[in-house]
């Protein structure tokens, strides 16, 4: 289950386009975007939801959701004239992001080792740990895009 995220930022673009017809739309959601990602690869780092509480340890110790840095790695964003996508394509994306449980399906048991050790179990509830969102640290970051992006508009517009 793959997961992403999709803001509209129609209100901006509208009053952006009256100010001056603009066709440049799509560079103002391109740094958004790119804000987005910068902001959840550092959630990776600081192992922090988007609200900034922290991530549920995990039982292997170490780095959480970062083991190879799989997930981390695989965040992509798009963004068009009107909105702006982040996620992660990876099967496993979506449970780290809401939590799940996982049962056995072809035998009694789920076997795993954890520190050395193996063990055995019917299910594993996996805790949810969100990396994707916008944190107030990102909303700040956005609102400077769109500062300068409207401050760009009134110099250059006739």
């Amino acid at each position: 289950m793959s997961v992403r995220i999709r803001a509209r930022i129609t209100g901006l673009m509208e009053a952006a386009k009256k100010i001056t017809g603009l066709d440049d739309r799509k560079k103002l959601a391109d740094r958004i975007a790119g804000e987005l990602e910068s902001g959840t690869i550092r959630r990776f780092q600081e192992e922090k939801e988007p609200s900034g509480k922290p991530w549920k340890a995990n039982l292997r110790g170490g780095k959480i959701l970062n083991f190879q840095g799989f997930l981390k790695d695989s965040i992509t964003t798009y963004a068009e004239d009107d909105y702006v996508e982040i996620g992660s394509n990876l099967p496993y994306a979506g449970v780290h992001q809401t939590g799940a449980v996982i049962k056995a399906r072809f035998s009694r048991f789920l076997q795993f080792c954890v520190n050395g050790r193996w063990a055995r179990k019917s299910s594993v509830e996996i805790q949810a740990r969100p990396y994707l969102g916008v944190s107030k640290d990102d909303e700040k970051r956005i609102q400077l895009c769109i500062g300068d992006f409207m401050t760009c508009l009134l110099y250059t517009s006739d």
